[in-house]
């Protein structure tokens, strides 16, 4: 990587890091260490950036914080760009733009398997890594799981696989695709970022786009539309096993619920055999594999509550793959950020269900409810400020046995994350019912 950079930094002496956070800090650690003496820019919109402690020493850097920080652009040749900021072609004119995702491919690509699509990505990932692992095959895992790749570099051997997590904001501007290129599947999502649903497929599927001859291609929608059924699944296994007993093998020894997840493993076994592991011992290494937070996570049953938390549902699609995953619910959480998604799939979906209490919080709550008022006019719609009123609601309703945040809505209204929001609901489940 070291060779790879100075080459990109011919004919300037002054690199600017545009975005601080958990890739901004990987490069500029990576920087540092590599380039000593190089000149520094560090470009955020966070001011409380200047007081990080690991960067207030350093003679060879400049920061650019605040409202204005964009126009640090001008004054740099070469940009190494954080995913999620959003720049128009007329400002990158002339410029030099690096990302941390195109330097490691152009570097790494041969050994990586790629992973993206609007849901699943972490959990595929996760079980292609585990499977690896299993079979005995040095493996890495990184990318927008929240571990930045530069972080890892000094892991990497010659035989190491590299299992890269990818989000549309890191495939943006990337010119190089891994060598094995997963994509899950394509819903409507970060319309505040992209400017249509378009320009966000095309980001998606960048991840195919500059594959060779030899490379690999596993594209989840060749098996699934936007919902999954046992029938599609098990069509999915015996297409790419040749194999009619896979089906039941995998929903046995899974530790994960739902249709969803099957095919999430499905598709991280063929990614992760495409890579030498060994299906015999991936398949036996299946209920070791430990589930992720906030997808389906159950919290724990409280006076008579299974309470369950998929904050990671931020779109439509996810939550009634949720819904079907468990065999009741009484009490759906809805609603957050409103990014302007289209929600009557969700309502049509819901007007299936026998679900009989619906919270809805936020903007999207607010979206949500005025449509199912029209279809669900029978159920119990209620509108709550926040997770804790719900919770308080919630208290008071008899003869219920199962309660599900899942909530079709970003979470930027009222956290930062949507960790955030899972870990805030599970506290406040466990500090009023516990």
């Amino acid at each position: 990587m070291h060779e790879l950079l100075k080459k990109k930094f011919i004919g300037t002496n002054k690199v600017l890091i545009l975005g601080y956070g958990i890739e901004g800090r990987s490069t500029y650690r990576h920087l540092k260490k590599y380039f000593p003496k190089l000149t520094i820019g560090i470009a955020d919109q966070n001011i409380q950036i200047a007081s990080d402690p690991f960067i207030t020493n350093d003679s060879f850097l400049t920061t650019y914080l605040g409202e204005n920080y964009l126009q640090a652009i001008n004054d740099y040749k070469v940009i190494i760009k954080s995913p999620g900021i959003n720049l128009n072609k007329e400002t990158l004119k002339n410029k030099t733009i690096l990302s941390q995702t195109s330097l490691f491919l152009e570097k790494y690509r041969l050994q990586t398997i790629g992973i993206t699509g609007t849901k699943g990505k972490s959990t595929t990932a996760s079980l292609i890594h585990h499977f690896l692992k299993s079979s005995g095959i040095n493996a890495l895992l990184l990318g927008n799981i929240g571990i930045a790749a530069f972080d890892k570099i000094d892991e990497i051997g010659k035989n190491t696989v590299i299992v890269f997590e990818l989000s549309a904001h890191q495939l943006l501007n990337v010119e190089v695709s891994p060598h094995v290129s997963v994509l899950l599947n394509i819903f409507p999502e970060h319309l505040d970022f992209f400017d249509s649903f378009e320009a966000y497929r095309k980001a998606k599927l960048k991840i195919f786009e500059y594959q060779h001859d030899e490379d690999i291609i596993i594209d989840g929608r060749n098996y699934a539309g936007d919902f999954f059924s046992e029938n599609l699944i098990k069509e999915m296994a015996t297409t790419m096993f040749c194999n009619n007993t896979m089906y039941e093998t995998i929903k046995n020894l899974s530790p994960l619920k739902g249709y969803h997840n099957l095919f999430n493993s499905f598709i991280a076994l063929e990614a992760a055999i495409m890579m030498g592991a060994g299906i015999k011992s991936s398949v036996q290494s299946l209920p070791l594999f430990t589930p992720l937070a906030h997808r389906l996570e159950f919290i724990g049953n409280y006076c008579g509550i299974d309470f369950y938390n998929d904050s990671i549902s931020t779109v439509p699609q996810s939550t009634i793959a949720a819904v079907k995953s468990l065999e009741k619910v009484d009490i759906l959480l809805l609603g957050g950020y409103d990014r302007g998604l289209d929600y009557s799939v969700l309502t049509n979906f819901l007007a299936t269900t026998q679900i009989p209490h619906l919270l809805f919080m936020g903007k999207a709550g607010n979206t949500m409810m005025r449509l199912m008022k029209k279809q669900l006019g029978n159920r119990k719609l209620i509108q709550v400020k926040n997770i804790e009123e719900a919770l308080y609601y919630i208290k008071n309703i008899q003869n219920i046995s199962t309660c599900l945040l899942s909530p079709a809505a970003a979470s930027y209204d009222a956290f930062h994350s949507f960790e955030h929001r899972g870990n805030t609901f599970k506290a406040l489940v466990k500090e009023i019912f516990g």
